[in-house]
């Protein structure tokens, strides 16, 4: 009778010791998602030592009220060392099953990432180190409000370097973009001709400015702000008019006596002369191979630089001088101001190629244009198109009119006009900031950066003691030249420039993007 109590009373001694282990296993562990892995899963006194091995040891840590990181440094690098003592224990490691391996080399990447590099605040017990904790608390105090940039780890890790470049990038962005006010460079332009109808400043897309004074024209290399002079005429004969052909190896070059002369600006060497103008030729653009000239005489010449009879087409319309054209961005209307204070679009698609003969001159006189905008009090020579909106236009008035005026080319509707207070001598798009650039003549002689639609003041340049005739911009968009009757040129940077990715960088980064 006794061994039957005595069996019963075991079985019951061995339930409740099943039940206390049952108990502990529903008990999570810090690494409790090591254990529902596919593989064997480890012993609990592995896991136990594995925790015990990555828990935080050493004395309690006092932080100075100034500290701004070494706390968190702290945590972090005890949680590194241990790491890397259990990682470095060759024997213990290399019995881990696969997965555990793998989750600890990742923990260890993250904390590498993590981990930012700081001075050591270490207090020791001597005078000399009280005294030098003083007066790195006194040096902590005086960096309030002031800019610093901290020393971080440079991993070489790749993608953590795409990381942290995008990441600056995004602060950049985030912050209040700041446009200097002063002029990045100033450069003598002596004989600089002060006339509001002449166009003598342009920017191409090699990187080339090309500039005429008086009867000259230099190239300035704006890499190396180097000056090369290209050609010169007789001393009276003024250069009038100059534009860059799309691909920027071309110059074209119009003067008093409608002339136009086209240069090689890489072997330095004229291709040859046109004419079809009579009076100077006041402004000159492009469209592919395509120029177009506008003078003093109220027509418009189109030339196919291409063909031996290189008009194809002649526009009249203009009761006056045509002081500025532009081609739309898909070359399909050519947008011409002139001093009628008229501003009119043509459509080209059906008058060039038709042309061939100079005797049929008189069959073209005829052609009307498609728009005419007649809003303007003053003579137009600001005209700029939309890089963003498809056939949207703005116009400036000179003096008597001194106001900007935007049209919808397709609803042949006025969309919104201001008035600047001065005479507005050039228009550009900032098309990165979704903005409008005008320069002015009297009586402030300023360069005026506006937001649109708002069209709300963001920055006003000044630095010209005369009106601001000629303004171009570079090819990548940073940076504005102004010309001025003062006989100044002026760069200003109103962007900043655009860092590119490298093909590697761009890998690291498309391959991180799929880490999970």
């Amino acid at each position: 009778m006794s061994f039957y109590y005595e069996q019963i009373n075991k079985n019951q001694n061995n339930s409740h010791f099943q039940y206390k282990i049952s108990n502990t296993q529903k008990k999570k562990s810090p690494l409790h998602h090591l254990e529902k892995l596919k593989y064997k899963t480890p012993k609990t006194n592995q896991l136990k030592k594995i925790e015990n091995k990555l828990l935080i040891s050493g004395d309690r840590f006092i932080p100075l009220k100034n500290d701004r990181e070494n706390y968190q440094n702290f945590l972090l690098k005890s949680s590194k060392n241990n790491l890397n003592s259990l990682i470095n224990d060759s024997d213990s490691f290399s019995s881990y099953p696969k997965k555990i391996k793998e989750t600890l080399n990742y923990s260890n990447m993250i904390l590498n990432s993590l981990l930012i590099k700081c001075e050591d605040y270490s207090i020791n017990k001597t005078n000399n180190s009280i005294n030098n904790s003083i007066n790195l608390n006194l040096k902590k105090q005086n960096s309030i409000l002031s800019f610093s940039q901290k020393n971080r780890n440079i991993h070489s890790l790749p993608f953590l370097n795409s990381i942290n470049s995008i990441n600056n990038f995004l602060l950049k962005k985030n912050q209040k973009r700041q446009i200097s006010k002063t002029a990045e460079k100033m450069l003598d332009a002596p004989n600089l001709i002060d006339d509001f109808y002449l166009n003598l400043l342009d920017w191409g897309s090699k990187n080339i400015l090309s500039v005429a004074l008086s009867n000259e024209v230099y190239l300035l290399n704006t890499e190396t702000f180097q000056t090369q002079l290209l050609m010169s005429l007789p001393e009276n004969i003024n250069i009038t008019s100059l534009s860059w052909i799309n691909s920027g190896t071309v110059l074209s070059i119009g003067n008093i006596y409608g002339e136009i002369q086209l240069y090689d600006t890489i072997k330095l060497e004229k291709i040859r002369t046109m004419t079809g103008n009579y009076g100077r030729i006041s402004s000159l653009n492009w469209n592919n191979y395509i120029l177009s000239s506008g003078g003093k005489d109220q027509k418009i010449f189109n030339h196919d630089v291409r063909k031996k009879k290189h008009i194809i087409s002649q526009l009249k319309g203009h009761k006056g001088e045509v002081c500025q054209l532009k081609y739309n961005n898909d070359g399909l209307l050519l947008a011409s101001g002139g001093n009628d204070n008229l501003c009119l679009i043509w459509d080209v698609r059906n008058l060039n190629n038709k042309l061939n003969d100079i005797s049929n001159y008189n069959e073209f006189n005829g052609n009307k244009p498609l728009i005419t905008l007649n809003y303007h009090r003053g003579a137009i020579k600001a005209i700029s198109w939309c890089p963003w909106i498809r056939n949207f236009i703005c116009t400036g008035g000179g003096n008597k009119d001194q106001s900007i005026k935007f049209f919808s080319i397709d609803n042949n509707n006025l969309v919104n006009s201001i008035n600047t207070g001065s005479q507005v001598c050039c228009l550009l798009w900032n098309k990165r900031e979704k903005e409008l650039i005008s320069s002015h003549g009297f009586n402030k002689n300023q360069i005026c950066i506006w937001n649109y639609p708002k069209m709300n003041k963001v920055a006003e340049l000044k630095g010209h003691m005369k009106r601001v005739l000629y303004l171009t911009m570079s090819p990548d968009e940073c940076f504005i030249a102004s010309g001025a009757g003062d006989e100044t040129l002026r760069f200003w940077r109103i962007n900043d420039k655009i860092i590119e990715v490298s093909k590697d960088e761009d890998d690291d980064m498309f391959l991180f993007s799929h880490v999970r």
